[in-house]
């Protein structure tokens, strides 16, 4: 007998959260959502997964080296799939961007925002050629390390 009122007690509790749960109204949409039809554009991100790497020039013998993490502001969320796309030859754009930068270069003030800055001309140009609009609003750097 005790087991069942155990056993009761927990389906009645069970019961009782679930018809509460019925009883609440839906969550709101989420914000990330794609827009409503006839909805105007949505800023969106899109993250390069992974780090971008590459050595700094250099003229000597040590070899110094940049790594970012790269997130891209679009000005409408809907063209996340031609960013996606196009991943390839912005990630190689930007490899070649920061391999172009000294150890000297880095090491003035501001530099990173002087790199961003670089980057963010390099990939608008490139989406601007390939998808023929602009989608690119800005570039962010997440993570920012050089040795």
């Amino acid at each position: 007998m005790k087991g069942f009122r155990k056993t009761a007690a927990v389906l009645l509790t069970m019961l009782l959260t679930a018809l509460t749960m019925l009883a609440l109204p839906a969550p709101a949409a989420a914000q990330d959502s794609a827009p409503a039809p006839g909805a105007g554009p949505i800023t969106g991100y899109y993250e390069i997964k992974g780090a971008i790497t590459t050595n700094l020039s250099s003229t000597g013998n040590k070899l110094n080296y940049i790594s970012v993490n790269v997130t891209i502001s679009l000005t409408d969320s809907r063209d996340y799939e031609l960013v996606q796309k196009h991943e390839p030859m912005i990630k190689d754009a930007i490899t070649d961007t920061l391999g172009a930068i000294t150890l000297k270069q880095i090491d003035e003030p501001g530099s990173r925002n002087t790199i961003r800055d670089k980057v963010r001309e390099v990939v608008i140009r490139l989406l601007d050629d390939c998808v023929g609009r602009r989608i690119v609003k800005d570039v962010m750097f997440s993570d920012f390390k050089w040795q």
